[in-house]
């Protein structure tokens, strides 16, 4: 099956469930992903598609490091509300 199918399928199943979908390279940290799926209570999904020929340990290091990226950037961004509150 092409990368290409495999994105369409994947995005209709999504849609089918209520998330808005975004297939598109979208950088996060040092990796790349291949989309993402969000719920209107901003709940997101990363996706990472994968043909016959990836590399299955790739991909899933790939959605580590996505993850990982994430929750970093949460944690600075709380981190850094709470010190302006402490100046203030």
């Amino acid at each position: 099956m092409s990368e290409r199918f495999l994105k369409w399928v994947v995005k209709r199943h999504y849609e089918s469930l209520g998330y808005g979908v975004k297939i598109s390279r979208i950088r996060l940290g040092n990796t790349e992903i291949d989309g993402e799926a969000a719920r209107s209570d901003g709940g997101k999904i990363a996706i990472e598609v994968k043909t016959l020929s990836d590399y299955l340990a790739r991909g899933l290091g790939q959605l580590a490091e996505a993850l990982a990226s994430v929750t970093v950037k949460l944690f600075l961004s709380q981190l850094s509300g709470k010190l302006n509150a402490l100046r203030a």
